[in-house]
């Protein structure tokens, strides 16, 4: 049975010709020049077709492959077919074996050493499979090599490509959102304008029409002025008085130097309650009354008294005695009145 199973793996090997192989080239071209050689110098008698030597040797070296190129299968099928080839042919069959495996790269050592082994018992067979073994081995050496470094820069270049996508698709949002923000700062733009035309016409139209009204002079800055056109402290203490309540009420409202400014001003107001301040104040107050009553008609008839002093005008006597009643008091003025008069 475990022949025969063989034997139907092995009948698709045997339909191949000699032409197969040619078109495939390669190694087996190298194999069947090496094959027309040997039979040319060597054959005694009419040996076996080449592509037989091909078709079975394909097949040995194809399952070793599918048994890992393990020794113990290659060791099952040199004894059958060790059996069934004449003794050169089967010397000739393992040297085209050793020829195809020395072009994979997962080939057992103990295996190529085994077959090497053998071929050497061999002189004539060995030496020429031997040279064509080693310079398809390094050729597949250099194709796996080759093989990695395309790999490699395909893999690079699959990168690439990604990486330029990547780029191409975030430069499409970038510019699909900077066109936005375009659009963004147009209506911006626009909104600004309008809110500047807005300004514009409120500015024109406070200009026009901007008649101050008592809030808006009614100023700390107009309070203290007023302040200081007073010429006694009496008169704006309950100015400062008012000032100040409003000013504790809300310590926020007030600046450091709006306090100062206004302690400042106090102070200066103060100086005015002395004594003659107090008279010159009278006196300017009296005699803006008193300016109207001398120039009344019955102050006139009045300064006709023959009891009045003699060489003087009315307007004077009117003014010593207010003088007089403004340093001394009534008591006094009565009391001097009563000499001079």
């Amino acid at each position: 049975m475990a022949k025969k199973k063989k034997t139907d793996k092995r009948d698709i090997y045997l339909i191949r010709t000699l032409s197969y192989y040619q078109l495939k080239g390669g190694i087996y071209n190298e194999i069947i020049t090496l094959l027309m050689q040997f039979r040319d110098k060597y054959s005694q008698e009419r040996s076996l077709p080449i592509a037989r030597f091909l078709n079975d040797a394909t097949f040995i070296t194809d399952q070793c492959r599918e048994a890992q190129f393990s020794y113990e299968k290659f060791e099952e099928l040199f004894i059958f077919y060790r059996g069934i080839y004449p003794s050169t042919e089967f010397w000739l069959l393992l040297g085209v074996v050793y020829v195809l495996i020395s072009e994979e790269d997962s080939v057992n050592n103990e295996l190529v050493e085994k077959l090497d082994g053998k071929l050497k018992c061999h002189t004539k067979l060995y030496e020429p499979f031997e040279k064509l073994h080693r310079l398809w081995k390094e050729k597949a050496i250099k194709t796996v090599e080759v093989e990695k470094e395309e790999k490699a820069v395909k893999e690079e270049k699959a990168k690439l490509l990604q990486y330029i996508q990547d780029l191409e698709n975030k430069n499409e949002r970038l510019t699909n959102a900077l066109t936005q923000k375009d659009a963004e700062l147009v209506d911006a733009r626009k909104v600004i304008k309008e809110k500047d035309t807005i300004i514009r016409f409120m500015e024109e139209d406070k200009q026009v029409n901007d008649n101050p009204t008592l809030d808006d002079v009614f100023t700390f800055e107009n309070t203290l002025q007023y302040i200081q056109t007073r010429q006694h402290y009496s008169f704006c203490s309950q100015i400062f008085g008012m000032v100040k309540d409003l000013m504790m009420s809300n310590r926020n409202l007030v600046t450091d130097d709006q306090f100062n400014l206004l302690s400042a001003v106090e102070q200066q107001m103060l100086k005015r309650k002395d004594d003659q301040h107090v008279v010159n104040i009278n006196y300017n107050f009296g005699g803006l009354v008193m300016q109207g009553v001398i120039e009344s008609d019955e102050f006139k008839e009045l300064m006709k008294s023959p009891y009045l002093p003699i060489g003087k005008e009315p307007k004077d006597i009117a003014r010593d005695m207010i003088k007089l009643y403004l340093k001394h008091g009534r008591s006094e003025e009565e009391q001097s009145e009563g000499g001079n008069l």
